[in-house]
């Protein structure tokens, strides 16, 4: 069985992962960030004040790959993650990835319960790593 880890960890190591400026991390969440805009899973609208919350949220995906993980959706509830800080813009997001087939779910077409990245999505980061960005990660990872 896959490990699963709780979406709250994960935004947490993206958001550690981003403001340490960790370069490879940044590239490849540049890289996811720019796929989830261009499937149109986050908004181009008000980029200048959105953008670090569309890094940290294409950061989760970033983590759970780096990991080799599923994403975890321990609550739906806006309350959970208003009392963590995080937006509940990410739920929405979520369920658009789960609905462009960046994500998988169990039950389709929300992110509910264990999401798994798609094939699909695990062959665009693999693409990606063409790009320099190989090399780069086992500075993430170690």
């Amino acid at each position: 069985m896959k490990k699963q880890t709780d979406i709250f960890k994960l935004i947490q190591e993206s958001d550690q992962q981003l403001y340490q400026k960790n370069e490879p991390f940044l590239k490849l969440t540049d890289h996811i960030l720019h796929l989830l805009r261009a499937k149109t899973v986050m908004p181009i609208r008000r980029l200048n004040e959105n953008t670090f919350l569309h890094l940290v949220t294409a950061g989760i995906l970033t983590s759970a790959w780096l990991n080799d993980t599923s994403i975890y959706m321990t609550s739906r509830r806006t309350n959970a993650f208003v009392d963590r800080g995080v937006s509940t813009q990410v739920i929405r997001w979520f369920d658009n990835m789960v609905k462009h087939n960046v994500l998988t779910s169990e039950m389709y077409p929300q992110a509910i319960g264990t999401l798994d990245l798609s094939d699909e999505f695990k062959q665009y980061i693999s693409m990606c790593q063409g790009f320099g960005t190989e090399a780069d990660l086992e500075v993430v990872t170690s």
